[in-house]
């Protein structure tokens, strides 16, 4: 994901884009479909337990070249909080 382009453009179209890549690792891994918002919670409402947390953030981290601190992913709650990572450290 080239996160020049993402800044580029307008923050909702940005955003919807990440969301959609998002959206894509979780299939990837899960083999089911799930609507992701900015207000899905990781575990609550997608269903990851601690492990799918952990990989679900390393394969964003992958995806958009962004580096996560371990000590961090504690406070990553909701799929908004990946986005404000995804933004403010790519």
């Amino acid at each position: 994901m080239d996160l020049k382009a993402l800044r580029e453009m307008d923050l909702e179209q940005a955003r919807q884009i990440c969301l959609d890549e998002l959206s894509d690792i979780l299939t990837d891994y899960t083999e089911r479909s799930v609507p992701l918002a900015p207000s899905s919670r990781l575990i609550e409402d997608l269903g990851l337990d601690s492990f799918l947390t952990v990989y679900f953030l390393t394969q964003a981290e992958e995806r958009f070249g962004i580096q996560i601190d371990e000590t961090e992913y504690e406070t990553i709650v909701f799929v908004q909080d990946i986005l404000d990572f995804i933004f403010a450290k790519g």
